[in-house]
C-alpha cells in the first residue's frame, strides 16, 4: 500500500470554545432596557435575600389541599423519588404505617 504523508486531506475541526456557556448570561433586550429592568427589580431581590432559609410560606392559601381525594386513599399519595431496595420494604411499610 502506497501512501503520502504530505497529502492532507482531512476534514478541518474547528477550534472548541472552552466555555461556551456562562450560566445566567443569556441576555434579552438592549443593555439600556436591561439594565432598566433589573433596577426595577433590585428592592424585590433585596428583600428576597433577608429571607430565612428555614422560613416556610406563611401567605393565606399557600397550601395546596387535594380535596378530590378521599381520606381512605390519602395514605397511599405517597410516591418515592427512586425505586427502593427490596430488602428496606418491610422497614419502609413498618414506619410509613405509624
Amino acid at each position: 500500500m502506497t501512501m503520502d504523508w504530505d497529502d492532507n486531506d482531512n476534514p478541518e475541526i474547528p477550534p472548541i470554545n472552552p466555555n461556551p456557556y456562562v450560566p445566567n448570561e443569556s441576555p434579552y433586550g438592549t443593555p439600556a432596557e436591561r439594565e432598566h429592568f433589573l433596577k426595577e427589580i433590585e428592592p424585590y431581590i433585596e428583600a428576597n435575600k433577608t429571607i430565612d432559609p428555614k422560613a416556610h410560606c406563611n401567605i393565606p392559601g399557600s397550601t395546596l389541599t387535594l380535596l378530590h381525594v378521599l381520606k381512605d386513599y390519602e395514605h397511599k399519595m405517597y410516591r418515592p423519588q427512586w425505586p427502593l431496595e427490596e430488602k428496606f420494604l418491610p422497614a419502609i411499610k413498618e414506619q410509613m404505617a405509624k
